[in-house]
């Protein structure tokens, strides 16, 4: 079922990390906490739970991603608010409207707030990482592949887990998909009532708050089924 695809997809995000900063943490260049900051994927992990399943799961997640990478990485309090921080920036940029130059923007956006993250613990907590620059341009580059990776692990995601993501539904809504045309050709009047029903949809979900991209494509679908004996029904 999606609800537990969902609850494997969070477990399998935790155990990424935790294991990776626990098995990184056993290498001297990982000896000190922010060392890890180049490699812990916490803000692209926490991307794909938002997009995928919930931004309230995402949050959770990364929360509890937190306390795992604190026991990892021996108590050492830099790394644990390095994923944390990053996870909730990765949450916060993800704003979609359904196209995917939106998770460039937001790769961007990390790309500049994990070197910020890094300076603030540095302050806070000297001599937490071996070298500057190392750390500095290295979350950087962290920050910007997550968005780049979220793009590319998305789709596959998506299909494993039969979720209707933004992304998905813009594909969906697309008039010019084969079984769009085939509706068209062979069912004109369902075609245009189909129309007519997602446009009265997504504007009354604008009022009240709900979905609008979800209410026109579930409309255009909702009487696909006549197509098989389109005569039966009277607007055919």
């Amino acid at each position: 079922s999606l609800e537990f695809k969902s609850i494997l997809l969070l477990v399998l995000s935790f155990s990424i990390v935790y294991l990776l900063v626990l098995i990184t943490g056993r290498f001297n260049s990982f000896a000190l906490p922010l060392d890890h900051a180049v490699i812990i994927p916490a803000a692209m992990l926490a991307m794909l739970i938002t997009v995928l399943v919930g931004q309230r799961s995402a949050v959770l997640m990364v929360f509890i991603s937190s306390l795992g990478v604190l026991c990892a990485a021996n108590f050492a309090l830099p790394t644990a608010l390095f994923v944390l921080f990053s996870g909730i920036t990765g949450i916060g940029v993800m704003r979609i409207t359904g196209k995917r130059i939106d998770l460039v923007k937001s790769a961007c956006i990390l790309a500049a707030v994990n070197p910020l993250i890094i300076c603030i613990l540095q302050i806070a907590m000297p001599g937490s990482f071996r070298e500057a620059s190392f750390s500095l341009v290295g979350s950087a580059i962290n920050g910007f592949m997550s968005g780049i990776l979220v793009l590319g692990f998305l789709p596959i995601l998506e299909s494993a887990l039969n979720t209707s993501t933004s992304f998905r539904l813009m594909e969906f809504s697309d008039l010019n998909s084969p079984i769009m045309k085939k509706m068209l050709l062979s069912v004109s009047g369902t075609y245009n009532h189909s129309i007519m029903v997602a446009t009265l949809a997504e504007s009354a979900c604008r009022e009240i708050g709900a979905d609008p991209l979800l209410a026109r494509v579930g409309a255009y679908y909702h009487d696909i089924g006549k197509m098989d004996q389109s005569e039966y029904f009277v607007e055919n």
